[in-house]
């Protein structure tokens, strides 16, 4: 008998792998149904018009303790020397670079 279990991963993977079997199957699937509507379209990515911003960003990533409210730590990354990370605010339109 076999006792062979898969792990999260493993499972993740097959389920992705049969989710885009399933989606590259569906247009031709749907054209075999009688009185079926017409083609499965896909959404286009919208489109924002640049507002004319650049942003730039330094952050500079180092490993470091990382001390929690309730005083556990541990070794994590840390961004511009804190964590979390510095807050970034761009707005719809701008360009980071």
């Amino acid at each position: 008998m076999n006792d062979k279990r898969i792990t999260r991963r493993e499972f993740l993977m097959a389920l992705g792998g049969l989710e885009l079997i399933g989606l590259g199957s569906y247009p031709f699937i749907r054209s075999l149904v009688p009185g079926s509507p017409t083609p499965l379209v896909l959404p286009q990515r919208p489109t924002i018009p640049w507002n004319g911003t650049v942003k730039s960003f330094v952050l500079n990533l180092s490993r470091g303790d990382v001390t929690l409210r309730d005083s556990r730590w541990f070794s994590g990354y840390l961004i511009n020397g804190q964590f979390p990370g510095p807050e970034i605010r761009v707005r719809v339109g701008d360009k980071v670079g």
